[in-house]
């Protein structure tokens, strides 16, 4: 099954380790296509830093009525089971899922077909993506990516369909979680890459430089 073909589910959150998840954003996309977005803040289990609320404009008081993150562990086991989770550099969003829960129940492990695991990877992961596709780019920031690419016009429509006012902006998980989706559907729709596996991706997301040479289709 291809990239384009399957269901993956595109993750992105805002926190940090100290006080935990404050907003979280899910995109869900099947068949190419964006078919489902999740957003909202979060009460997280710690002081949220003055730093922190620099960063991504969430106060105490902005969250102080909302569910904590913990309430999302029925709907990421059940996206988990379904896809692979995608993020622009996926080690952040991990390791705050891991400080929540360390691994899901039994999932199907999509780089291994026909096996299971119980971790939230292997990730989908934007940035080890198109770090290794596009040796020559010196921008993989997840606002230079989009637009290097020309995508923000269609992030900017999707977010008007999707996101809360008010949180329309980089650095919310909703609006960060829709880039990471247009950039990796962007990626499956290119000729050169039509055949690759769901596997292969998930393959060429991680550490190691990808084994197929493909990097040398985009000037590597």
């Amino acid at each position: 099954m291809s990239l384009s073909t399957s269901t993956w589910h595109a993750l992105d959150f805002e926190g940090s380790r100290h006080g935990g998840v404050v907003e979280h954003g899910l995109v869900t996309v099947t068949g190419g296509a964006i078919t489902a977005v999740q957003t909202r803040v979060c009460r997280p289990h710690g002081r949220i830093r003055a730093e922190e609320t620099a960063v991504h404009g969430l106060a105490e008081a902005a969250t102080a009525g909302a569910e904590p993150f913990a309430a999302e562990w029925d709907a990421l086991v059940a996206a988990r089971r379904s896809g692979p989770l995608a993020a622009h550099s996926a080690g952040f969003e991990n390791s705050l899922l891991k400080a929540e829960w360390p691994h899901p129940p039994f999932v199907p492990d999509f780089a291994r077909p026909g096996h299971e695991n119980t971790s939230w990877g292997p990730w989908l992961d934007t940035r080890s993506l198109h770090r290794k596709l596009y040796p020559g780019l010196t921008g993989l920031g997840l606002e230079q990516l989009v637009e290097t690419f020309g995508l923000k016009e269609d992030l900017e429509r999707e977010a008007r369909v999707w996101c809360p006012e008010g949180r329309r902006h980089y650095h919310c998980a909703g609006y960060d979680a829709l880039g990471c989706a247009l950039l990796l559907l962007r990626l499956a729709r290119l000729p050169e890459l039509a055949d690759a596996s769901l596997a292969d991706w998930l393959a060429w997301s991680g550490p190691e430089t990808p084994g197929s040479g493909q990097g040398e289709l985009f000037g590597g």
